[in-house]
């Protein structure tokens, strides 16, 4: 017998629905974070709440904010949301770098913790540990992917400030290419008319 959705049952299923959404549910630190946001942070959406959350200093944080502002000098409330962005993905840059220097760290405590102790080692001996060294501090491709897409995040942004201040010619390019919906995107707002 096929399911019947009847006028009843569908005034049920939205009451139902009504009462879910008036009472928020209480979520853990792990189902708001997404994607291991917990574990290094760079894709939260609160930055903010994942700095407390991670342990890092609140205070550090909200300087790093103020010094953007600071240097920046916005004109505007846009402006002023452009480079808060422009702050918070410094902050993820910086993220990334210790994520960085935290995988490198482990890898090396790894290798000269799983060498046996010695009282010598031969040539050959040197030359492996020292090519397993040498590889350990090279290997980048873990987060090289994160930087260059933080990197191009920033450039877009610095690219809407300076559409701001030039009436939307802002003629700064590197290497991220310009996104119809950057303000949406990246600021999360309809973009302001120039």
């Amino acid at each position: 017998m096929p399911y019947v959705l009847t006028p009843a049952h569908l005034a049920a299923c939205y009451a139902n629905l009504r009462k879910a959404r008036a009472k928020p549910r209480a979520r853990s630190a792990l189902a708001r974070s997404r994607h291991n946001a917990l574990q290094h942070g760079l894709y939260a959406r609160d930055l903010r709440s994942s700095v407390i959350r991670l342990g890092e200093d609140v205070d550090e944080y909200d300087e790093h904010l103020r010094r953007f502002l600071r240097a920046f000098a916005p004109q505007n409330n846009w402006e002023g949301k452009v480079i808060v962005r422009l702050g918070e993905a410094a902050w993820r840059l910086l993220r990334v770098s210790r994520a960085r220097a935290a995988i490198t760290a482990r890898e090396l405590r790894r290798l000269l913790e799983s060498s046996p102790p010695r009282t010598s080692l031969s040539a050959e001996e040197t030359r492996e540990l020292g090519m397993e060294l040498l590889t350990t501090f090279l290997n980048e491709a873990q987060v090289h992917d994160r930087l260059v897409r933080f990197h191009s995040h920033t450039e877009r942004l610095l690219r809407l400030l300076l559409s701001l201040r030039t009436g939307g010619k802002p003629r700064f390019k590197l290497f991220a290419r310009s996104h119809p919906d950057d303000w949406r995107i990246l600021v999360g707002v309809t973009p302001p008319t120039t």
